[in-house]
């Protein structure tokens, strides 16, 4: 488990979390420098924590450095205990230096008594060839004082890493580096549409700046390249949906519902949208 930072790898020290800083994480990934990501992965110890809506799997590129690290495994959080978290961190590596165990969505300060001591057991005889990575997705991260014996643990051995979302002006430039490297341009109001049809998070932009990277035809990319072939997200189609209702235009809101449940977006996440476009609205 974590404790102090490192240059490089050695001894206790074999198993790498996350990058002091996530700025340098998806910067050297978003400019495709994994060996540079590796080396600042590499300056952290053995176990994390790790929320945030960009979730740790897809912050390290699909997995690339995950698997250039060692040999990973991934175990659902719900329903996992302690008891068996132990035996998995406890195996020892095959065909590889070290193991990466990967729990989404496992809520530490819900586990009973004996669950948590357990827990704290397992922080305080951690093996030196493992990296235990705790990533929140679905579930928050709420650090809980009440819990003294499992917060100090945590502290202690542990490292929280949040990856929020990029501000504005940061994520327009990251989309401009992404379709320079597939040979095009993209002004800013021509990423701000691409953000706003396909959703502010990178995870969902790589592939879509791919995408329209292999269709544009001409050296700048267009709005009508990035609606020709961009999947929108729930909400781009919601505000279309309900500006052609405010133009009288119900065949194209019909139209546009239509693909939505084709899509199988969920009935209830449609409204819930809906309702708050409409309250935007008036």
């Amino acid at each position: 488990m974590p404790k102090k930072l490192g240059e490089r790898l050695d001894g206790s020290r074999q198993a790498a979390l996350v990058a002091s800083s996530s700025v340098r994480v998806k910067n050297a990934l978003a400019a495709h420098g994994v060996d540079h990501a590796l080396g600042v992965l590499e300056s952290f110890l053995s176990s994390g924590l790790v929320a945030g809506e960009d979730e740790l799997a897809n912050a390290l590129d699909s997995g690339t450095v995950l698997a250039a690290l060692s040999r990973e495994v991934l175990v659902a959080g719900k329903g996992l205990t302690m008891e068996e978290l132990t035996e998995m961190t406890e195996a020892m590596p095959m065909m590889a230096e070290r193991t990466l165990i990967v729990v989404t969505d496992c809520d530490l300060y819900k586990l009973g008594e004996e669950q948590r001591t357990r827990l704290i057991a397992l922080l305080d005889d951690f093996p030196e060839y493992c990296c235990l990575i705790f990533v929140y997705d679905l579930v928050e991260y709420k650090p809980n004082k009440t819990y003294k014996k499992l917060y100090a643990a945590l502290s202690d051995k542990a490292q929280e890493v949040r990856f929020e979302p990029q501000d504005k002006s940061d994520l327009i430039n990251w989309i401009a580096r992404r379709f320079r490297a597939t040979g095009h341009d993209i002004d800013a109001r021509t990423a701000e549409h691409l953000m706003f049809t396909c959703g502010s998070l990178m995870t969902g932009l790589v592939p879509e700046i791919e995408k329209i990277g292999a269709y544009a035809k001409g050296r700048a990319v267009t709005v009508e390249d990035i609606n020709a072939v961009a999947d929108p997200v729930l909400d781009a189609v919601v505000f279309d949906m309900t500006s052609a209702v405010t133009k009288g235009d119900y065949d194209r809101a019909s139209e546009l519902l239509g693909q939505l449940l084709k899509k199988q977006e969920e009935p209830i996440m449609i409204l819930g949208v809906i309702s708050k476009e409409l309250r935007r609205l008036y």
